[in-house]
């Protein structure tokens, strides 16, 4: 359900009606899912060859992309992890836009907190998964660096051959939740 901008005297207006609505959000983060999906696929199954001393063929340049492509493909599963998180905490909580400014809630990257706010239990493996990829939202699959060095403690993060598998399953769960959340009372 994109909504596309109107005329400039009703953008806050379009402005509420996409914030306000919990399928946009999930239509963003299919998005998201679909283009996390493509690239996972791709570097995961370079790391995969590469393991088994089996490198893909193809262009050189293109196997290194693919081998290094696992900070976006984090940031694409963040993203796509996070509209969702923020659809269901719409769905539940039915926040309203005023002065044509995001409600404070929905400014947060910190998955794992959106979710709580959602009312959403993650298990101590999904916590991690979700604090790995909100890293990668915020900076770590966005930037060579985070914006200050004190930042730079926290290194950056490394996908693990069995992201791909934990975000599928993630996004899965929350995305059947949100079904059964958005069903009408019987």
């Amino acid at each position: 359900m994109r909504i596309a901008a109107g005329p400039s005297d009703s953008r806050a207006m379009f402005f509420k009606t996409i914030v306000e609505s919990a399928a946009t959000w999930l239509e963003t983060a299919k998005e998201l899912h679909f283009a996390a999906e493509v690239i996972g696929k791709k570097h995961f199954g370079y790391l995969r060859a590469y393991a088994r001393g089996r490198p893909r063929r193809g262009r050189s340049g293109q196997r290194e992309m693919a081998g290094r492509a696992g900070g976006v493909f984090l940031l694409l599963a963040g993203l796509a992890l996070e509209n969702l998180a923020k659809s269901l905490y719409v769905l539940t909580h039915r926040p309203t836009v005023s002065d044509g400014k995001l409600p404070p809630d929905l400014k947060d990257h910190d998955i794992g907190l959106v979710l709580s706010r959602a009312k959403i239990e993650v298990t101590q493996r999904e916590g991690e998964f979700l604090g790995k990829v909100s890293k990668a939202v915020t900076w770590s699959g966005r930037y060579s660096a985070p914006v200050g060095a004190k930042a730079m403690e926290r290194v950056r993060v490394v996908t693990s051959l069995d992201d791909l598998s934990q975000f599928r399953a993630l996004f899965r769960r929350l995305e059947k939740e949100f079904q059964r959340r958005d069903r009408p009372a019987r």
